[in-house]
C-alpha cells in the first residue's frame, strides 16, 4: 500500500492561504458579473477582500 503524500489534516496556514484563494475568486466572479471584465479592477478586488494587492 502506498502512503499518501498530502496529509490528512492540512496546517493552519495552509488552511487560511486556501480561504484567501476561495474570497479572491469569489470576489472577481462577483465584479466580473456585476461590471464585466473591462470595469473591474485589481484595486477593487483587493479592497473587497481586505488584502493589499
Amino acid at each position: 500500500m502506498i502512503a499518501s503524500l498530502e496529509p490528512l489534516k492540512k496546517s493552519f496556514k495552509a488552511q487560511m492561504l486556501e480561504a484567501r484563494e476561495q474570497a479572491i475568486t469569489a470576489s472577481v466572479n462577483r465584479l466580473l458579473s456585476e461590471k464585466g471584465f473591462d470595469a473591474m479592477t485589481v484595486d477593487e478586488v483587493a479592497a473587497e477582500v481586505g488584502i493589499a494587492k
